[in-house]
């Protein structure tokens, strides 16, 4: 009567409809791991692959970090350029229009 109960309730039972096969699992399962995995014992090489990403790692941030160092002071020497430029094209046209530079004649 107990399992009757339990089969028709909601969710009916909380056991795996098939039984795990330990020494053979699926490889699609949470239990499986592959054999290289399982069976490398390499922790020096680990350790040192690791290292090896980390530097990296390290090296790419500070090289994207000087590229846009780079880039920000490039923008800043070609708008200070174009200060200038723009400031003596003024000058310029001022000095043929003769309206700086003139002396104060009447007539």
């Amino acid at each position: 009567m107990e399992n009757s109960y339990l089969r028709n309730r909601i969710g009916s039972y909380n056991k795996p409809a098939e039984q795990a096969l330990i020494n053979q699992p699926d490889p699609r399962s949470s239990i499986f791991i592959a054999e290289n995995e399982r069976f490398n014992k390499d922790f020096a090489q680990n350790e040192y692959d690791r290292r090896i990403r980390e530097v990296e790692r390290k090296k790419n941030r500070f090289e994207n970090l000087k590229n846009i160092l780079f880039d920000r002071e490039r923008k800043r020497w070609e708008k200070m350029d174009y200060d200038y430029l723009r400031n003596e094209n003024k000058i310029i046209m001022n000095k043929e229009k003769n309206i700086v530079g003139r002396k104060n004649n009447p007539g």
